[in-house]
């Protein structure tokens, strides 16, 4: 269970360094959260196919959102859910990586 935990906060430090457009090269990424290059890659892997627009900036040597979006990781009550899936209601309590 650590291990989903550890997973998920590994992609919202991710995410948020690509939100402030602060994470240098794919290198510098890698070594600043202590991973080997190639977890990071996959880890962006994951984010891209759970609806991440992410791209890299090779002028600006960062990556980025397309557009903006965010990064969330839990249980939500059904009154949330029904915002993030146009009005159709969960069951009261569902594990959500959503981006909104």
């Amino acid at each position: 269970m650590s291990n989903l935990i550890e997973k998920a906060a590994l992609i919202k430090r991710i995410h948020l360094l690509i939100k402030r457009r602060g994470t240098g090269s794919p290198e510098q990424l890698a070594n600043r959260l202590q991973i080997s290059k190639a977890s990071l890659f996959r880890n962006i892997d994951t984010m891209k196919a759970l609806g991440a627009p992410i791209v890299y900036d090779f002028t600006g040597n960062t990556y980025y959102y397309d557009y903006e979006v965010d990064f969330n990781f839990g249980f939500i009550s059904d009154c949330d859910a029904k915002k993030y899936n146009g009005g159709t209601a969960y069951s009261p309590s569902f594990l959500s990586i959503i981006f909104s």
